[in-house]
C-alpha cells in the first residue's frame, strides 16, 4: 500500500503497537478514512486506542541524533531542524508570540457558523491544534507532523498523526472547513497545486517572509505606524542585504531547505498567484511587521521585538547545523554566518524588523463567509 500514516492517540508508545519488525519505515493498516477521535485517556487505562487506524511498525517511535540534538526519523532528513524538548520549548514561545500578534485569533478565515473540521499540516508540537480543539469543541481537529512529539493528554475532539503531508495519497478525510499551516510552505518539495486540489473550505497559511526590514533613520521623521497591524511605513523600510548578516544567513537556510518554492516565489505577491491559479477565491492577505528587538516605543510592539528576538537567539543554534552543514560550509563559515546575523540581531540601532502574512482563500464552492470570532477570551 503507498500509505505511511501512523495515528497517535493516546500514551501509544512502542509498547501499544502491534510488533512488526522495525527495521525500516513501513507502512500500515487503513479501515477507513475518518477522523479518529482521541479522548484524554491514557492508552494503557483504555485498551487499544479508538482509531480507524492500526500501526504495523514502532519505527516512527525512534529519532535521529546528530550534534547533540535530536531529529525525526520518520521520513530522515525531509525536515532539518531539531524535534528536541529545546526545540519545542522555542516553538511553544513562538506560539505565544504569533498568538500576540493575531489578537489571540487562532485564524483569520472567516469561516462560516465554526468549523467542524480542521487539519492542521506540519503541526509539530501541537500548540495550535489543542488551542483550536479547545476553542471549538463541536470540530474535529487533526494535526500531522513527520514527529511523533506531540502531547499525550489532549482535548477528546483532537488527533494527531505521524505522516509525510506530500504523500501522494491523500489519507485525511474530506471536507475540511480549515485547512491550516504555520510555516510549513517553505518546506514543499512537491506541487502545490496537488494540495490545493485536497478537498477544504478555507485554506490559511502563516508564514514569515524571507525579505528581512529595518527602520533606519531617515533624514525626515518616520511616519507612524499603521495602527491596526503595526505595518512599517513603506516610506521607512528598508530591505537588508541578503549577502551580509542576517539576510545572507536567511538566504543560506531557504536555499538548505532545498523547497520547491524559490525565495521570491515564498513572498505573498506569488502566493497569491498560486491560488488564484489554482481556482480558489476571497484571496485575502494581512499583514504584520514583527520587531527583532526592544527597540519600539510602543509598548505591546517593545514585547512582541523581546519575544522575537529570543525566538532568533535560540534558532542560532538549529540554524548552524543541519541546514548550513547541509550546503557543505566548514564549521569557521558556518561560525562566521552565525556570528555575523547574530550582531545584527543584538543591535537595536538597525530597528529590525521581519514581515509576517496571513494569507487565507476559499474553494468556490466554500462555505458562506461570517466574521471571525475566534479570540481567546
Amino acid at each position: 500500500m503507498a500509505n505511511s500514516s501512523i495515528p497517535i492517540a493516546g500514551d501509544t508508545g512502542p509498547s501499544n503497537l502491534q510488533e512488526h519488525d522495525d527495521s525500516s519505515d513501513s507502512e500500515s493498516i487503513s479501515a477507513g478514512h475518518s477522523l479518529s477521535s482521541r479522548a484524554s485517556t491514557s492508552a494503557s487505562e483504555m485498551g487499544e486506542p479508538a482509531t480507524d487506524w492500526r500501526s504495523i511498525t514502532s519505527s516512527v517511535w525512534n529519532h535521529d541524533y546528530e550534534s547533540g540534538r535530536r531529529y525525526h526519523h520518520f521520513r530522515s532528513g525531509r525536515y532539518l531542524y531539531p524535534n528536541d524538548d529545546k526545540e519545542q520549548s522555542r516553538e511553544e514561545a513562538a506560539h505565544v508570540l504569533y498568538s500576540e500578534i493575531l489578537d489571540h485569533r487562532s485564524f483569520l478565515a472567516p469561516v462560516a457558523n465554526g468549523p467542524q473540521k480542521i487539519i492542521d499540516l506540519g503541526c509539530g508540537p501541537g500548540f495550535w491544534a489543542v488551542e483550536v480543539a479547545d476553542r471549538f469543541p463541536e470540530a474535529q481537529v487533526l494535526g500531522v507532523d513527520l514527529s511523533p512529539i506531540q502531547p499525550l493528554w489532549v482535548p477528546p475532539n483532537l488527533s494527531f498523526m505521524v505522516d509525510d503531508i506530500e504523500d501522494h495519497e491523500w489519507t485525511y478525510g474530506s471536507d475540511f472547513d480549515l485547512v491550516y499551516m504555520r510555516h510549513t510552505l517553505l518546506h514543499l518539495r512537491g506541487d502545490f497545486d496537488s494540495l490545493l486540489a485536497r478537498v477544504f473550505s478555507w485554506f490559511e497559511t502563516h508564514d514569515e517572509r524571507c525579505t528581512l526590514i529595518t527602520m533606519a533613520p531617515l533624514k525626515t521623521p518616520s511616519p507612524p505606524y499603521d495602527t491596526s497591524n503595526y505595518v512599517v511605513p513603506a516610506e521607512a523600510r528598508r530591505p537588508i542585504c541578503p549577502k551580509t548578516g542576517l539576510g545572507r544567513i536567511t538566504d543560506l537556510c531557504h536555499r538548505a531547505v532545498k523547497g520547491a518554492w524559490t525565495r521570491e516565489e515564498v513572498e505573498p505577491v506569488h502566493q497569491r498567484r498560486a491560488l488564484e491559479a489554482a481556482g480558489v477565491v476571497n484571496v485575502r492577505e494581512e499583514h504584520f511587521d514583527i520587531p527583532m528587538g526592544p527597540w519600539p516605543d510602543d509598548p505591546r510592539r517593545k514585547y512582541l521585538g523581546l519575544m522575537k528576538h529570543e525566538d532568533l537567539l535560540a534558532l542560532a543554534d538549529p540554524v548552524s547545523l543541519k541546514p548550513l552543514q547541509n550546503l557543505g560550509l566548514s564549521p569557521s563559515e558556518i561560525n562566521d554566518a552565525v556570528q555575523e546575523a547574530l550582531e545584527m540581531i543584538n543591535d537595536a540601532s538597525l530597528r529590525l524588523a521581519i514581515p509576517f502574512t496571513v494569507i487565507y482563500a476559499q474553494k468556490p464552492d466554500g462555505a458562506e463567509q461570517a466574521p471571525n470570532t475566534n479570540t481567546v477570551e
